[in-house]
């Protein structure tokens, strides 16, 4: 037996509520699986199809057991039924030996279609996080200006650590007392001079232009007037956690909250791309490289910008 099942029995919180609630009511346990699995199905599909590396992702991993267990439990299904079908048309022509062998395989595919133990689908199979490899181990092929190169940047002074940031204390981190501006974009610029090894920053911006052209178009050139730019940032609870009204006033985050909204109240301020590394980059790119602003493109290609950002960077360029 494997010691790592998922138990639902273990579960606790709202998604024990559920449970409870289904047990109560006595929900079939069949019912359940199978919308599991058109939910896990519809959840992996929109991830994953956009951006297949998605699909090694913990949550696809818990998604894919429910979704292929759904398929398979249809297939059974749907060739169980047929395998009926032609042991009953068999039978009525007395072909016994026929249709003794549809019965057959109608029994062996409803056997498979059974749920085998609903609530023990093997979601996780292992209780550990993290790729396999080990710590400190080489994983997957070496990228970049020196591939494989990783540069680490770090100064204690630029956050505040004293800092709570949630909708309680409205005391976001992006807030300028609680990130000092000019030692993340000192952080930064090292950061890139050792990355690339370079004195300067220009000369290390052309350095990466000429690697990420080499690698994209086999080109060995570095960046062209008039060429496009598209800086990609994380603003994905953009798209959920801000009401209609919220958005509608330029995705700002609220002040108050309706009763309605007080669920979403813990996921205000996630942890997403702030402005000020991305204001760094910009003015690098602009002041000390020369690309037009018109060139440039920031933004999230699943949500709108929030308006924190947006302000910070549209008060400078």
């Amino acid at each position: 037996m494997n010691k790592h099942k998922f138990d639902i029995y273990l579960v606790k919180g709202k998604l024990g509520n559920i449970r409870n609630w289904m047990q109560d009511h006595h929900f079939p346990a069949v019912l359940s699986f199978i919308l599991m699995g058109i939910i896990s199905t519809v959840w992996f599909l929109i991830r994953v199809i956009p951006k297949p590396s998605r699909a090694g992702y913990p949550c696809m991993k818990v998604a894919a057991p429910f979704m292929s267990g759904l398929v398979v439990y249809l297939l059974s299904i749907s060739g169980a039924a047929l395998a009926f079908k032609r042991a009953r048309k068999n039978l009525f022509r007395a072909r016994y030996l026929a249709a003794g062998t549809f019965m057959l395989a109608a029994l062996a595919l409803m056997l498979i279609s059974i749920p085998n133990g609903v609530q023990n689908i093997n979601a996780v199979p292992q209780s550990k996080t993290g790729p396999d490899d080990g710590p400190n181990q080489p994983f997957g092929k070496p990228q970049g200006v020196y591939p494989g190169r990783v540069v680490w940047a770090w100064n204690p002074d630029a956050t505040n650590e004293k800092c709570v940031t949630g909708f309680d204390t409205q005391d976001w981190y992006w807030l300028p007392q609680n990130t000092n501006e000019k030692v993340v974009g000192k952080l930064f610029r090292d950061a890139l001079l050792k990355l690339t090894g370079k004195s300067t920053v220009a000369e290390s911006w052309d350095l990466l232009f000429h690697s990420f052209n080499n690698g994209k178009s086999k080109k060995d050139k570095g960046y062209s007037k008039g060429e496009k730019i598209f800086i990609k940032i994380n603003q994905g609870t953009a798209r959920w956690v801000l009401s209609q009204e919220d958005k509608d006033k330029g995705y700002y985050f609220p002040t108050t909250l309706k009763p309605e909204d007080q669920g979403k109240k813990g996921n205000l301020g996630a942890t997403e791309t702030g402005p000020y590394i991305v204001l760094e980059i910009v003015r690098e790119l602009v002041n000390e490289l020369g690309i037009a602003q018109e060139d440039i493109a920031i933004g999230d290609p699943m949500t709108h910008t929030y308006g924190h950002n947006y302000d910070l960077w549209f008060k400078e360029f």
